[in-house]
């Protein structure tokens, strides 16, 4: 009985002790997290780089069908731009929400597009398992650049961007996004 209770104790701390190790994780994760978001809404201007309340810059990717595809194709519209890629784990996690967003503001002049950081076949394959349906265009090296535009210089995926009607750029989000932030 006392070599139960032994081998129970141990147990116990042990997953104690894991759940604090994940705990602390997490919060780790998110104060860095966090911490980008800050440095991202206080630094100035890089060269070729925007801030909140500049400008966007223009590019063109393609698109699922091979297709070019600008980003002034959505003017006059309040655009998500979301930089994502297939083996990032919390870009898939919020993607179904996205779509949900996408199709729940359509009619009002809102628009998620995703610009994936990874190559055609495994995108296609990750849209169609979801059923993932806006606009999606495809740049690898290319996007990264793109990315990188947006002020997103580390490379954090996922990585989202808001735009007004008018082009400007109101949010730059580093991290996971939920739909109270959009």
């Amino acid at each position: 009985m006392n070599r139960t209770r032994t081998y129970v104790l141990v147990l116990v701390i042990a997953m104690v002790g894991g759940t604090l190790g994940v705990l602390a994780q997490r919060w780790q994760a998110e104060s860095r997290l966090d911490a980008m978001n800050a440095q991202l809404a206080e630094e100035t201007s890089a060269p070729g780089v925007v801030t909140t309340g500049d400008h966007r810059p223009d590019f063109a990717l393609s698109d699922l069908s091979g297709q070019t595809r600008s980003v002034s194709e959505w003017d006059g519209q309040v655009i998500l731009l979301n930089f994502w890629a297939t083996w990032c784990a919390p870009c898939r996690k919020e993607m179904p929400e996205l779509a949900e967003v996408h199709h729940a503001f359509a009619d009002r002049g809102f628009a998620v597009v995703g610009i994936a950081i990874d190559s055609l076949e495994p995108v296609q394959a990750f849209i169609t398992e979801l059923g993932i349906d806006y606009p999606m265009l495809i740049g690898e090296l290319d996007a990264i650049e793109v990315a990188r535009q947006f002020g997103n210089r580390l490379g954090v995926l996922p990585y989202t961007v808001i735009l007004d009607r008018n082009g400007t750029v109101v949010l730059m989000h580093a991290g996971e996004i939920d739909r109270a932030t959009i």
